[in-house]
C-alpha cells in the first residue's frame, strides 16, 4: 500500500507559527505546528504534534499529512535500519565524532518512538509503505 493512501486516514491540523527554523536562517523556511490525528484500529483517537518547516518557495502553503508523514517516516526509518550510532552516521554521511550528529541521532530516535506510539500496530506498515 502507498504512504499516500495510508495518509488519507490521517487528519492534519497545521498552524502557522512563523517559528524560526532550528538551523538558524529562518528566512528560508516557514515554521508550522502540526498536529496529526488518527483513529486506531482499537477505535481510540491518537494525536501527534510536531514542529515542521517548509521552504519559502511553497509560499506559505499549509503542509499536508503526506508531507509530514514522509519526513517523520524517513527519520524513523533511518533509526530502524541502523545497528547503532556509528552505523547511522555511516548511512547518512555524518561524522561519528560530531556532537551535532549525536544530537540529530537522538532527535530521530525520539521521533521514531513518538511515531511508533502514534501509529501503534500500523507503525511498520507506514514506515515501509511505497512512496511517490
Amino acid at each position: 500500500m502507498s504512504l499516500e493512501q495510508l495518509c488519507k486516514d490521517v487528519r492534519i491540523i497545521a498552524e502557522y507559527n512563523g517559528e524560526p527554523a532550528p538551523w538558524g536562517d529562518h528566512s528560508t523556511a516557514d515554521g508550522w505546528k502540526v498536529t496529526l490525528l488518527r483513529t486506531g484500529a482499537d477505535g481510540r483517537s491518537h494525536r501527534l504534534t510536531v514542529p515542521f518547516w517548509k521552504g519559502v518557495a511553497h509560499h506559505g502553503a499549509e503542509p499536508s499529512a503526506l508531507e509530514v508523514m514522509e519526513c517523520l517516516c524517513s527519520d524513523a526509518t533511518s533509526i530502524e535500519n541502523a545497528r547503532d550510532f556509528a552505523d547511522w552516521c555511516g548511512d547518512l554521511g555524518y561524522d561519528a565524532d560530531s556532537r551535532r550528529a549525536e544530537k540529530t541521532f537522538l532527535a530521530c530516535q525520539r521521533i521514531r518512538d513518538r511515531l511508533a506510539q502514534f501509529l501503534g500496530d500500523e507503525f511498520e506498515t507506514f514506515l515501509y509503505a511505497e512512496t511517490g
